[in-house]
């Protein structure tokens, strides 16, 4: 966490300035004073004092401040984040409202911990931070029902049944567009359209789930003897070279580099 305070200013993160970095975050920027704007995959949105918003250090975006502004920062390792999101998937760009009380309680919350964690023991502090992103998690996914929402109740049982029916299938290989479609009666449109309010396709769900997963293996001191496609066979992977080149654009490094040392 950090408080940022400055004057006027205009900020573009482009592709260009993301390949040149390796660690993944979602930033979350918690607006104290003055107004700022965001725009992250296609979505704009205007901060007033009490929001903050949710945007992806490793897809581009714009940051643009009418005048004097500050905000306390919070950058959350994306993976963790992305496990306790409702909408699997999610790429960035999200607005929380000041005036939902979930969206007030975790902002007082975060003000507070960074205002005393100078005289906060460092275990207890940890402690405090985890507990920091329960109650981020809870808020975004209280927007993320608020934005996304709009599907009908029916719809978002669907939805919930095809990931629960997806995240079980990561081990197989042979896991298709095809057969979702069959085991729920649906046309692969459909499945289309599911995802597509998610902001991204059932096929990259998938990967990113797949990918997620090998990465935990990967930093587990319980597969260290497990070789690094033996992980990627594990999880639904069966072209080593696929795997690699997929690993290195998620996470912006090799696998043999996110191994925990033995």
């Amino acid at each position: 966490m950090c408080e940022i305070s400055s004057t006027r200013q205009h900020v573009a993160r482009t592709r260009r300035h993301i390949g040149r970095k390796t660690a993944a975050y979602f930033h979350l920027p918690c607006q104290i004073d003055g107004t700022s704007y965001l725009q992250q995959c296609g979505r704009t949105f205007v901060l007033a004092p009490g929001d903050f918003a949710v945007f992806d250090s490793t897809e581009p975006y714009e940051l643009a401040f009418s005048g004097s502004f500050r905000q306390l920062v919070v950058q959350v390792p994306k993976d963790w984040l992305r496990q306790e999101l409702a909408m699997r998937g999610f790429v960035g760009g999200l607005r929380l409202d000041g005036r939902n009380p979930l969206t007030r309680l975790a902002f007082r919350y975060l003000r507070n911990l960074f205002d005393e964690s100078p005289a906060i023991d460092h275990d207890l502090h940890a402690v405090l931070l985890r507990q920091s992103m329960d109650l981020i998690s809870t808020a975004a996914n209280a927007a993320i029902t608020e934005h996304f929402g709009s599907a009908s109740p029916s719809r978002r049982a669907l939805t919930a049944r095809i990931q629960r029916h997806m995240d079980d299938q990561l081990t197989n290989p042979h896991l298709s567009l095809d057969e979702i479609a069959r085991v729920f009666a649906i046309s692969k449109r459909t499945l289309h359209e599911v995802f597509a309010a998610f902001g991204t396709t059932p096929q990259r769900w998938i990967l990113e789930r797949r990918l997620a997963r090998c990465r935990s293996d990967l930093r587990n001191p319980a597969f260290a003897s497990s070789s690094i496609m033996e992980i990627a066979l594990r999880w639904g992977f069966n072209s080593p070279a696929h795997f690699a080149r997929s690993y290195r654009e998620h996470f912006r490094l090799p696998p043999s580099l996110d191994r925990k040392p033995i």
